[in-house]
């Protein structure tokens, strides 16, 4: 049967043009029609019928911004890991004078290792918690926009049934009601994903499949100049990582392994240690004394290489929290310009409904003002939403929301 079987696939694989010895290959065809077949699809509400779609959303779990924050920056699984290795190391008591080393820089670049982690995780989770706040209050809008949209269906039906002439296509509301409950959809399943990766971000099991996550957060914009180079103050002074490096400086001797560690965050090349001197033989104590002066001209190279990187972090530290402090501010305008479009949409729309009270705008030009106003608004969220996303990545390259949810 072996055999058999080994000889089927040496004949299939020697089938077709183009493949070397041994090697499968296809056979050629001419170009065909690729034609999608829906025949076996019935209308959405049966289909959703069918699916038992839209699932009802199980109970909800207030969330505020703060404890998101926090909980993420406990909840880091990477971090904790890391200060499970210090305590570990911490434990572990070295004896002998070959094996004794000052490992509190290396206890200090785990600890900076886990800050780091946990700072950034909580960025991430506050990113996400944002995204769940747009998308929620948008679900809520594109649901008035799709009865907005079925009643511009249903107002075209009985002005065809009474024999009125419109001035409309009569298409127009059956197709945004499909893009709209497209849109809808999407956003359901963007609120589903968003639950699961904010559950696992705080580290927090729901109790049923279902359960939601409802981001009681404030979504009022404040208008308030940022001082840039304060900004960048604080972030030089707050980022874990500057600190240590700042800190592994000034190693002394005994702790040039500690230094190799540091280093070795920033890449697996750097740090790299030497083979370790033997104490036992006759010859042990020279081979001792030998290594502890290897050491010494290895500790001055180390510490060029850490003020190398504590400037070049620096300067890159600097210029991302330029960036961010940009990019707030840039969000900041662009929310002003969705407040503006949303009023005047709303102008737009309280004038048509004027005007057709005396016939001069029609049903359709009514719906459609709403829909536009609904559009509009939906805008402004997300553009709020990318503010506070933008605040909260300014948070995290200064450092401070680890900081912030230490004191």
């Amino acid at each position: 049967l072996v055999t058999c079987a080994a000889l089927g696939c040496a004949g299939r694989s020697g089938h077709g043009h183009g493949g070397g010895a041994g090697e499968p290959g296809l056979e050629p065809t001419e170009r065909g029609v690729i034609t999608p077949d829906v025949t076996q699809v019935a209308a959405l509400t049966q289909v959703d019928a069918i699916l038992g779609y839209p699932r009802p959303a199980g109970q909800f779990h207030a969330l505020s911004p703060a404890d998101c924050q926090c909980m993420a920056v406990n909840a880091a699984p990477r971090a904790n890991l890391l200060d499970g290795e210090r305590r570990a190391l911490a434990a572990r008591e070295s004896r002998g004078l070959c094996q004794h080393e000052d490992n509190s820089l290396t206890y200090d670049v785990l600890r900076t290792a886990a800050l780091e982690d946990r700072n950034r995780q909580a960025g991430e989770a506050l990113n996400d918690y944002y995204l769940l706040a747009q998308r929620e209050a948008q679900l809520d809008l594109v649901g008035r926009a799709i009865a907005d949209a079925r009643r511009g269906v249903e107002g075209f039906s009985r002005a065809h049934e009474q024999g009125l002439i419109t001035r409309a296509d009569k298409t127009e509301f059956p197709r945004r009601e499909i893009e709209l409950r497209d849109q809808q959809a999407q956003l359901q399943n963007g609120v589903t994903q968003l639950n699961s990766r904010l559950w696992n971000f705080i580290g927090v099991t729901p109790q049923y499949l279902d359960d939601r996550i409802w981001p009681t957060t404030d979504m009022t914009v404040t208008v308030e100049p940022i001082d840039v180079e304060l900004a960048v103050q604080i972030g030089l002074a707050t980022r874990p990582e500057l600190g240590l490096l700042r800190r592994a400086r000034s190693a002394s001797g005994q702790q040039l392994a500690s230094a190799r560690v540091a280093l070795s965050q920033v890449s697996p090349l750097l740090g790299l240690a030497p083979q370790p001197a033997k104490c036992d033989g006759p010859f042990g104590i020279l081979e001792a004394l030998k290594s502890a002066c290897n050491d010494k001209r290895e500790l001055a190279e180390r510490q060029q290489q850490l003020n190398r990187l504590a400037w070049q972090r620096e300067q890159e530290v600097a210029t991302e929290i330029r960036q961010n402090v940009a990019t707030v501010e840039l969000r900041l305008r662009q929310v002003a310009l969705a407040k503006e479009a949303v009023a005047q949409w709303r102008s737009r729309g309280e004038e048509l409904q004027g005007r057709s009270q005396t016939g001069g705008a029609t049903y359709a030009e009514v719906i459609g003002g709403r829909l536009s106003l609904i559009q509009a608004e939906s805008d402004l969220i997300e553009q709020i939403a990318a503010w506070k996303i933008a605040q909260a990545r300014l948070k995290q390259s200064q450092g401070l929301l680890i900081a912030e949810c230490c004191q």
